[in-house]
């Protein structure tokens, strides 16, 4: 129908109701649609969050590992002994590092709320000459969602160096007590009798304390590194079993089936024959030098970054930390120098002390003086891993004498002790062994809570 100029459809009822009811559907599908593309969203939001933040928690966990680890580089493992009951509690130690009831907490600078609980497990106990076993445990925390579980084992392994008193020849020519360890040598030892030996040895699992040489035990004088053989003055002229020194060994030794000198039931001593220098080495696991040349970097580093790093032999301070190393650097500066042990205070103590005895204090020190020499007399009392390194002439011990007392390892070239002194071993050492004469690896690193 035409009206005014203008055409109009009219529709039925049914035809006006079916447009409204698909406005109606297109509305409902938009507002689905919408809905959908919200939830989405949020839970894309949601997500992402908790990616982030359980990526940051696990950042915070490995922090506690390397944390953790950078402890037991630093401080070693002696504080960690009580594992896992380190709480303190009923007269135990406390861990440094926490337990599994009460893990070290650290919070972590910066946004995010992180923070990490980690604790150290004491999985194989190490020893002077054994590796330990730990394992790290650490839970990173990052927002509200929660944390991460991870755990990494680190072997402690002690560097293989003598354990005990080295050198390329030994002079006994005063009256010295050696106790609780035994000397070793790639050369000959003179005035043998002038050397007393006590008790077992800690360092080696040995029954006695007692010298062996790859070289000839003689009684002697000289200093140089090779001898020759001395009527009635080699302990083993002519005879295998010198009652006298039973346990000692050298080159001109040979097998002790029957004689006094074997051991009960056929044990330890079998031989007082050293046929070699790589049979000395192989049987007490000896190395010369002591200590690689990276060992030997790491140990200069250690001692630079604590001050103690000196190139001459005068002017330096004395140590004042737990785990001190001292690096006498003489090689290019000061040629064949003496350092004075003398002027090391700090570390004295007793001898013959338990790993537990209250005298059994948690310090260590390591001392190395590579290319020039050591002395120490006048009483002196010290306590350390004693390197003297360098090619002849340098690398001595020139006197050890007027009454002092040395605990600790030594390894040097020519070892001169014309004088009264006394060298030990005992249990507080072997427990405090220096943190810096340990190699630390870790393996086995898993993410627990995947």
């Amino acid at each position: 129908m035409v009206s005014g100029g203008r055409m109009r459809v009219r529709g039925t009822d049914g035809e006006r109701g079916s447009a409204m009811l698909i406005v109606l559907m297109m509305v409902a599908m938009l507002g689905v649609l919408t809905l959908t593309l919200v939830t989405l969203s949020v839970n894309n939001l949601t997500g992402a969050r908790r990616t982030h933040e359980a990526g940051m928690a696990l950042n915070a966990a490995d922090a506690g590992l390397t944390q953790a680890v950078a402890y037991l580089r630093g401080s070693g493992v002696r504080a960690l002994t009580c594992s896992p009951n380190c709480d303190g509690i009923g007269g135990r130690a406390s861990n440094p590092w926490g337990n599994s009831n009460a893990p070290k907490t650290v919070t972590l600078p910066g946004a995010g709320g992180k923070s990490f609980n980690v604790w150290v497990e004491l999985v194989a106990s190490p020893s002077a000459s054994d590796a330990g076993l730990y394992r790290i445990h650490s839970k990173g925390v990052a927002g509200s969602l929660g944390g991460r579980w991870v755990t990494e084992d680190v072997m402690v392994t002690p560097k293989k160096f003598p354990m005990g008193i080295f050198g390329k020849s030994i002079d006994g020519g005063g009256n010295v007590g050696v106790h609780y360890q035994s000397m070793f040598t790639t050369g000959c030892v003179y005035k043998r009798s002038h050397i007393a030996f006590s008790g077992p040895d800690l360092l080696n699992n040995l029954p006695a304390a007692s010298m062996h040489s790859s070289q000839i035990i003689t009684e002697d004088n000289g200093s140089a590194e090779y001898c020759s053989t001395t009527k009635n003055k080699d302990i083993h002229d002519g005879k295998y079993c010198n009652t006298a020194f039973r346990y000692d060994q050298d080159k001109l030794g040979g097998p002790l089936a029957g004689t006094p000198c074997q051991g009960d039931g056929g044990a330890y001593p079998q031989t007082s024959l050293i046929a070699s220098d790589q049979d000395l080495f192989t049987k007490y696991n000896l190395t010369s030098p002591p200590l690689t040349a990276p060992q030997l970097d790491q140990l200069k580093t250690v001692a630079m970054s604590q001050g103690n790093y000196w190139t001459g032999t005068s002017g330096w301070t004395n140590p004042d930390e737990a785990d001190a190393v001292m690096y006498f650097d003489l090689l290019k500066t000061n040629p064949g120098g003496t350092v004075n042990l003398n002027s090391i205070t700090g570390f004295a103590r007793a001898s013959g002390l338990s790993a537990t005895d209250p005298g059994c204090g948690s310090k260590s020190l390591v001392i190395i003086v590579d290319g020039g020499d050591v002395t120490m007399n006048s009483n002196q009392n010290l306590t350390a891993s004693l390197f003297v390194l360098g090619n002849t002439p340098y690398g001595n011990v020139n006197k050890i004498n007027g009454g002092a007392q040395f605990i600790g390892t030594l390894y040097a070239n020519i070892i001169n002790l014309k004088g009264g002194a006394d060298l030990h071993m005992d249990e507080c050492f072997k427990a405090n062994l220096s943190p810096s004469l340990f190699d630390i690896e870790t393996s086995n690193y898993r993410e627990v809570d995947r």
